[in-house]
């Protein structure tokens, strides 16, 4: 699987890599069967999956996940493996399915977030949401959310994900990434006579999220209050309200 691909300018493609022979994963396969040890009963499984992953049938890779995963402990493994399916499926067209299983790895395996965050491609919104009814808990479904945050509108996707659970983990995550969206757009550079000058226009901030971080932090009922109050009071600053921002960094400095 160590292969470097050439660039072939004739066709604009690059080589492909030779597969690995179906014969030859039965090998591994077998040994996986005949191991008792757990930890190396573990590794074998492993390895049988990234094998048929990149063997000349990745079909083999999904039937051999099917038939044992419910077998295997649910560590970085699994999750990994999970990930072969989910990319199987996405050239597969099974966008919806590829889509909800990067989403499950996403939630339950940290290590893996950022390979789950660049695999995560809907195409429309009717797979989007037919991933959303995959979920088999409010923990995945705040996932998907929280991807689609990621690349589409993470105020929407906050509000989405605080109206199923107020406290989950992905929040603060999306706060962050709101608020930095909205500094590329308030931060302003003029150049005069070879000086730089820089201001705010704060009377762009985003009304939207002003009033959605406003009600959120007024509830305080969030799994770390003093983020949301430390945005508010940076919000109210921005308006001039600074009566306003004080309340809230008091608050914040408190907790």
């Amino acid at each position: 699987t160590n292969f470097s691909p050439d660039w072939d300018y004739k066709t604009d493609t690059y080589s492909q890599s030779s597969k690995i022979k179906t014969s030859e994963v039965k090998k591994i396969e077998k040994t996986y069967h005949q191991t008792i040890d757990p930890f190396l009963k573990e590794k074998y499984w492993f390895l049988t999956m990234k094998a048929y992953f990149y063997s000349e049938n990745q079909n083999n890779a999904i039937t051999f996940f099917t038939a044992t995963s419910d077998n295997i402990e649910k560590g970085i493994n699994y999750y990994r493996a999970l990930s072969y399916i989910a990319g199987i499926n996405y050239t597969k067209n099974n966008f919806a399915l590829s889509n909800y299983q990067f989403g499950v790895v996403f939630e339950n395996c940290p290590c893996l977030r950022k390979e789950a965050i660049l695999n995560f491609k809907p195409q429309e919104t009717k797979d989007f949401d037919q991933s959303l009814n995959m979920s088999k808990n409010k923990e995945e479904k705040a996932a998907l959310w929280a991807l689609y945050g990621y690349y589409a509108d993470p105020i929407e996707a906050i509000s989405k994900i605080y109206s199923i659970d107020p406290k989950n983990k992905h929040l603060s995550y999306l706060l962050t990434r709101a608020v930095n969206i909205e500094e590329n757009k308030l931060n302003d550079t003029e150049y005069v006579k070879y000086a730089q000058k820089s201001s705010v226009k704060a009377t762009q901030l985003d009304k939207k999220l002003y009033e959605l971080v406003t009600e959120i932090v007024n509830k305080n009922n969030t799994s770390n209050p003093y983020m949301w109050q430390i945005v508010a009071g940076y919000f109210e600053t921005l308006n001039g309200n600074y009566s306003k921002a004080t309340t809230y960094l008091n608050e914040a400095n408190k907790s």
